[in-house]
């Protein structure tokens, strides 16, 4: 699309009456997506989903039909829809239109503006709301008491316009939590947001969701794909699915996987209903029936479970291989680092006492919120410390990085200035050198400093919590060094809340069954919602399910 067509789309997005975009629902309540030479496929969890769509795009390509290359794939990340692609051809690059739906818009319509998102926290800042830039994104905020209101506020713009509902009938639809309560009605949320939309064109920005909503007001035209394919479609939202259409539209046959089942995105606009009422011809729907990952006990566990709600598409699923364990437990039970764990729960906080009592055990994790276990500075500059202390070399960088990241300036471990000039020093030359301990002392280090490393006395790395350095001590002599590499930790055990593990599949899950309090008062109204989240958990272990009954507001099996 011309650059100039692309600027009048947005000024008309942003001068719509009332209050941008989000003011429209040209949707309808029964729209829905539609194509007359389309498959929709149904891939519950562990059935090979993925699988099977490359297979069939496979067979595209053996009969001559098309080049994978030369179709679109969207996925819900770009690596997902690369991996696709390199799936089917995996000697050929991935074509420009493998990639999210996001980013199929920016790139179809030469959108340049530079994104909003990494800047938003400027736009509150200068409205006085408190913003947390570390959790835009996270679908906890909701759920969780003390989020900050411009979180807040951001998440709940982004459900309007990718429902398709004005600011109105979302506040007429959604309680609010108390931290934005004053905004909380049409007129000083209208303001609010048009300043926002004010910001963004003074800036010369625009959010993701504008990526949207400008390719929804122009359909490709003059423009023919062989194929569209779309994965993971339950967790697209109504106005991604129209932006789909579009393409679709433009497109000879089309290719839609999911599993309304998994349908966790309920936070950010997306229901099941529109991939369950995609319309792709006569005879055009494929269900998977077998799962490959899980035992049979965990199969039919699961199963047993989501048959509880009645708006889906039952899959009657059967286990390749026998056996599966599950088991209620009341504490955290042992966990082994030759297996693959992940810890999760409904909220993030509710793991904390797990988190400490793995720190106690010295069992190597990583806490996908970055505080606990053996995750980033900490552990790094630790290993190159015990690899400088046992007679170990490292390069140059990482000790540049140690001196920096983890031993204070001030003090008597370093020589005035050798951090400005270990940063001075050639880039090609640090990453080659090596360096051991009795060398350190030729790039900034003191004799204290290298003898405190020789004794294995933590004291020099000053900038680093003393009960951080603790753990990673313990797990390094209980298991050795090599788990205190952040990507082997991960191997071993995960924890986080079950949002950040969907698509995953490890050995044993330990599930935490408490509820926040907003997570069970929503339960009381959708708890189909609620059970997707659930489902998504229990069907992620290939061989146990531990259930630990652990204190919180409400107990899941219990409300759902």
């Amino acid at each position: 699309m011309a650059v100039s067509r692309f600027k009048t789309s947005l000024e008309r997005c942003y001068t719509m009456a009332g209050s941008s975009c989000n003011t429209r629902n040209v949707s309808g309540p029964g729209w829905r997506f539609q194509h007359h030479n389309g498959t929709k496929l149904f891939g519950p969890a562990g059935a090979g989903k993925t699988r099977t769509l490359v297979g069939w795009l496979q067979e595209h390509e053996a009969d001559g039909d098309f080049r994978i290359n030369e179709g679109i794939v969207c996925s819900f990340t770009r690596a997902a829809a690369r991996d696709i692609a390199r799936r089917v051809n995996d000697q050929g690059d991935p074509g420009p239109y493998h990639t999210t739906l996001h980013s199929l818009s920016k790139r179809y319509y030469g959108m340049d503006s530079p994104l909003a998102e990494p800047r938003v926290h400027e736009f509150f800042a200068q409205e006085h709301i408190a913003y947390d830039r570390a959790n835009r994104n996270d679908p906890d905020i909701w759920q969780d008491t003390g989020s900050m209101a411009g979180n807040l506020l951001n998440a709940f713009w982004g459900r309007c316009r990718n429902q398709m509902r004005s600011l109105e009938e979302g506040l007429q639809k959604e309680t609010p939590v108390s931290e934005i309560t004053d905004w909380w009605a049409t007129a000083p949320m209208t303001r609010l947001f048009d300043r926002y939309d004010q910001w963004k064109m003074s800036e010369g920005l625009i959010d993701y969701t504008d990526m949207l909503e400008m390719a929804l007001d122009a359909p490709p035209a003059g423009v023919q794909w062989p194929v569209f394919v779309m994965d993971e479609c339950q967790d697209s939202t109504r106005l991604q699915w129209m932006v789909a259409q579009n393409f679709a539209g433009a497109s000879e046959c089309v290719y839609l996987g999911g599993d309304d089942d998994q349908a966790i995105y309920s936070w950010a606009g997306a229901h099941p209903e529109d991939f369950l009422n995609a319309d792709c011809g006569a005879g055009s729907v494929e269900i998977l029936h077998t799962n490959h990952r899980s035992g049979r006990a965990i199969v039919d566990n699961a199963q047993a479970f989501i048959r509880r709600n009645k708006n889906r598409v039952d899959k009657a699923m059967t286990a390749t291989s026998a056996g599966g364990e599950v088991a209620t437990v009341e504490r955290l039970p042992e966990l082994r680092v030759d297996e693959s764990t992940y810890l999760m729960a409904r909220a993030h906080y509710l793991m904390k006492d797990w988190m400490e009592e793995l720190e106690q055990r010295a069992f190597p994790f990583v806490d996908r919120r970055g505080k606990y276990g053996v995750n980033g500075k900490a552990a790094t500059a630790f290993r190159r410390f015990l690899s400088l202390s046992t007679g170990g070399r490292i390069s140059l960088s990482e000790w540049r990085l140690l001196a920096t990241d983890a031993i204070p300036s001030q003090g008597p471990w370093l020589v005035r200035g050798a951090k400005q000039r270990l940063k001075e020093l050639d880039k090609d030359f640090v990453e080659n050198h090596g360096v051991g301990l009795n060398e350190l002392g030729a790039y900034g280090a003191t004799e204290e400093l290298v003898n405190a490393v020789r004794a294995g006395v933590t004291g020099p790395l000053g900038r680093l919590p003393q009960e951080r350095l603790g753990y990673l001590r313990r797990v390094a002599e209980k298991h050795g060094t090599q788990y205190l590499e952040e990507h082997r930790a991960a191997q071993v055990c995960q924890v986080g809340p079950i949002h950040q593990f969907k698509g995953l599949e490890c050995d044993h899950v330990v599930l935490h069954s408490g509820m926040s309090p907003a997570a069970a008062r929503d339960a009381v109204t959708d708890p189909e919602s609620e059970r997707r989240v659930f489902y998504v958990a229990l069907t992620r272990p290939k061989t146990r399910l531990s259930i630990v009954r652990a204190p919180a507001f409400a107990q899941w099996r219990e409300v759902l």
